[in-house]
């Protein structure tokens, strides 16, 4: 969603060249020192936020392709759901050091204008963080309600081979089958129902996401437009 938003603010990050170490005492130069400090921290921000879109993607291609009737597929498509949330936890700890960092710099700068960029991108990125954790937090839900209903399917398999042999037992096997059947699909089809209301859930939010990402790049373009040309004070 963020589309070429990483490479713009790379392109505007000047090489550094040697130079004499002066105080920044002339306005253009304090609001343009401020300036490459931000792009610095959007370069740190913005990646972890981006992989997090890629890993969101990707753990919804594969629930679509869930089918609650395998045992095993179920099971590894639930681990590789789990992974995907705590890599998506992990980059929002850091991508939250960072938006903190943008919030302190737009704190610090004596430039109204500038205070103001600083401080509205960084508000986006932490509506960003927010949102993506809240996705993070339905995959992980997802993922322990259907670990719950496939525990409880074995639990209960288990429990009715052990009545049926127990003494005394007149069920047969035909019918212990038959109950494990019907426990089986119980089972999966509330796995099944489980996870296309998730997906359902999951694409409203995914746009919802994307509307606060287009957003964002539009702030971070109109900032990267001011820095490049900073006002000098009279």
């Amino acid at each position: 969603m963020f589309g070429l938003l990483f490479p713009l603010v790379i392109a505007a990050i000047p090489i550094p060249t040697p130079a004499p170490t002066l105080p920044p005492e002339i306005g253009h130069v304090t609001v343009r020192s401020r300036c490459g400090d931000a792009q610095k921290t959007l370069l740190r921000a913005l990646p972890l936020l981006m992989r997090n879109d890629n890993t969101i993607t990707g753990a919804m291609k594969g629930m679509a392709k869930i089918d609650s009737t395998q045992d095993a597929p179920l099971r590894m498509a639930l681990l590789r759901t789990r992974n995907f949330s705590i890599s998506i936890f992990n980059n929002l700890d850091k991508a939250k050091e960072q938006s903190m960092q943008l919030h302190v710099l737009a704190a610090a700068s004596t430039n109204a204008d500038q205070s103001k960029q600083f401080s509205d991108i960084a508000d986006s990125i932490d509506a960003i963080i927010a949102q993506q954790n809240t996705v993070a937090d339905q995959l992980n839900g997802y993922v322990d309600t259907s670990d719950m209903a496939l525990m409880s399917k074995g639990d209960d398999t288990e429990r009715t081979m052990s009545a049926a042999t127990g003494p005394g037992d007149t069920q047969n096997f035909q019918s212990i089958q038959q109950r494990r059947q019907r426990q089986g699909s119980m089972a999966d089809s509330n796995i099944g129902a489980l996870t296309t209301n998730v997906y359902r859930d999951l694409l409203d939010k995914r746009q919802e996401l994307g509307q606060t990402e287009n957003q964002t790049t539009q702030q971070v373009r109109s900032m990267m437009s001011t820095c490049a040309a900073p006002r000098r004070k009279p």
